[in-house]
């Protein structure tokens, strides 16, 4: 037997053709305020977009609002929900409906004109973040399609060189350490000796041990950065630890 369970989750409820439903049966509100997720287990996201809005349509992980101002234009903004970023923003005037299908938006104009919005492939997606630099948006779009893990490494390197040449060497190693077991470790080691950041290599050699994929070199590199950092306790340890072998 069901329990009869009512929670009041929105006291005001939207204006007439911003609410819509999910795959999953959520519900997507459009205020002057923003836009409100609400699902069986209470309220969900909240989306900044301020501002009157007329419409909102919503279909494979895309939300569409469009909003107005005091002139005739209109403004569609597309969000990507899953990978949290605006796919999509444009003027239109007179716009009396959109269409969301999986893969495409119609937006209908009161003149009667209609453009379609088509999704890119994930390829060309990924390229254009590319050249933004927007590494992080990149690997959860990776992670969010199931590429192979593979693609995932080699963004997280692209992302570790980016942060590198900035000279933000602690955010780089942050991602090569990531990459253990699938990028070829000299890449890296070679990398912050040049730089002279022992205390960076240091962390990457350690992590190469504990996953049990150092060689005898690495250990006496990682030796040598002991030694050279004065790191005592550290050196100890290291050398009392079961997994090292002399």
């Amino acid at each position: 037997f069901l329990q009869d369970k009512r929670e009041v989750l929105d006291e005001q409820g939207s204006p007439a053709g911003c609410a819509v439903y999910t795959q999953e049966g959520d519900m997507i509100l459009g205020k002057q305020e923003g836009v409100f997720w609400l699902s069986r287990e209470g309220r969900g996201a909240t989306y900044a977009f301020e501002g009157s809005k007329s419409q909102l349509g919503y279909a494979g992980g895309f939300l569409a609002v469009v909003s107005t101002d005091a002139s005739a234009m209109h403004t569609v903004t597309v969000y990507d929900t899953r990978n949290k970023l605006i796919a999509f923003s444009g003027a239109f005037r007179g716009v009396s409906k959109v269409v969301c299908s999986v893969g495409s938006i119609l937006v209908v104009c009161g003149d009667g004109k209609m453009m379609q919005l088509i999704e890119k492939d994930t390829p060309s997606k990924l390229d254009m973040l590319f050249k933004r630099n927007l590494y992080v948006l990149a690997i959860s779009l990776a992670r969010s399609n199931e590429l192979d893990e593979s693609l995932v490494v080699d963004i997280q390197c692209k992302y570790g060189d980016h942060l590198y040449h900035k000279s933000d060497y602690d955010g780089a190693m942050a991602q090569y350490l990531s990459t253990i077991g699938k990028l070829e470790p000299s890449y890296v080691i070679r990398k912050f000796l040049h730089a002279q950041r022992i205390h960076n290599l240091t962390s990457y050699l350690q992590a190469l041990h504990y996953r049990r994929l150092a060689t005898g070199e690495h250990t006496t590199l990682l030796l040598n950065c002991y030694t050279r950092l004065r790191a005592v306790e550290e050196l100890d340890d290291f050398i009392r630890w079961e997994g090292v072998q002399f």
